[in-house]
């Protein structure tokens, strides 16, 4: 290998390095020593690079791939916990404690890696300034983690609104309203007193406007509100709203796509329709996108969310939280 691409694999191991939480905050010399001792290794798929039960003996960092990271049950079956892109680390914690690993990470597709000894880290703790900053990281994560447990809801709501088990029960309650909603939607689009000049909504509008015997819009605000896009005439591009908007949220949560913000979107109709005076089914569906905009985590998980969000859940949440995964079966390990 030459000096400039020596220097040059070099850099990309520090830079690699520095994205290690434990280490972001190293000087450049003790990051510079450590990526003089990493190794950049490949990974075909399915090879298990680090095995539930085994000895911490390196850190892995993602340079290219991805790996999923699983907990073996007692029984034998297998729960995805986290799955881990390019410049992630995994088994950052074994370094401090050599303790035996709590999970199994897998291989998906080729994998490379930079693998960083323990070794190298426990002569890296001898020096009192390094030791102090890996206390001072692992004080700011406990204090994290606290917080984070303090704030945490109460078992019943977890098992309601954030376990993976309940996924089916959702997606027949997500189903059941993207039907309604497209169901709605589809009438309204093919209506050209929606989508030509808006004169359904027009006269849905005027009768929700009358006051005798008795107002059918029980706020004044609503209704001068309701009366203001009435005069100015706004029908005729709030029908096309109205309709292009109920048949979005239909498809939105058939599919499992945003299903949070898509519920939401469905409950802002629903109430706009129940302060308009129109009743039919919309508490019932509002019930329900309320329950949803709870339950968004697993609610779209058998969905689009699944790999809408994924990546994104687990970015934002950090260490307190995961996203909910479900059961695999169980693969025979790699030799």
């Amino acid at each position: 290998m030459s000096t400039w691409a020596a220097q040059s694999s070099r850099q990309l191991a520090i830079q690699s390095l520095r994205g290690v939480p434990l280490l972001r905050d190293l000087p450049e010399e003790d990051l510079t020593a450590f990526a003089a001792q990493a190794e950049l290794r490949h990974f075909d798929d399915g090879t298990v690079l680090l095995r539930q039960g085994d000895p911490a003996e390196a850190l892995y960092v993602i340079q290219a791939g991805r790996i999923d990271v699983v907990v073996i049950g007692r029984d034998g079956s297998e729960q995805l916990i986290d799955q881990i892109g390019p410049g992630e680390p995994a088994g950052e914690l074994g370094l401090l404690t050599g303790a035996p690993r709590t999970a199994t990470v897998r291989a998906v597709g080729s994998v490379a890696a930079l693998v960083l000894p323990r070794e190298a880290f426990l002569v890296a703790m001898e020096r009192r300034g390094f030791a102090q900053h890996i206390a001072t990281e692992l004080a700011g994560r406990l204090a994290a983690r606290t917080r984070a447990r303090a704030l945490e809801d109460p078992p019943l709501s977890r098992f309601l609104f954030g376990d993976p088990r309940l996924a089916p029960l959702w997606l027949v309650l997500r189903l059941w309203l993207g039907y309604q909603w497209l169901q709605a939607g589809l009438a309204k689009v093919q209506d050209p007193g929606w989508m030509d000049g808006g004169q359904a909504l027009r006269g849905f509008w005027q009768g929700a406007l009358t006051t005798s015997p008795r107002p059918v819009i029980v706020y004044d605000w609503y209704r001068a509100f309701i009366e203001a896009l009435l005069v100015g005439g706004h029908f005729v591009w709030f029908g096309k709203f109205v309709a292009l908007g109920e048949l979005a949220v239909g498809v939105a949560l058939i599919l499992g796509a945003f299903t949070g913000l898509a519920a939401a979107g469905g409950l802002l109709l629903n109430v706009n329709y129940l302060l308009a005076g129109s009743a039919s089914t919309n508490p019932v569906l509002a019930i329900l996108e309320v329950l949803i905009v709870l339950g968004w985590k697993v609610a779209g998980w058998w969905g689009l969310d699944r790999w809408l969000l994924g990546s994104t859940l687990r970015a934002q949440a950090g260490d307190g939280w995961r996203l909910p995964a479900l059961r695999r079966p169980r693969s025979a390990p790699s030799k």
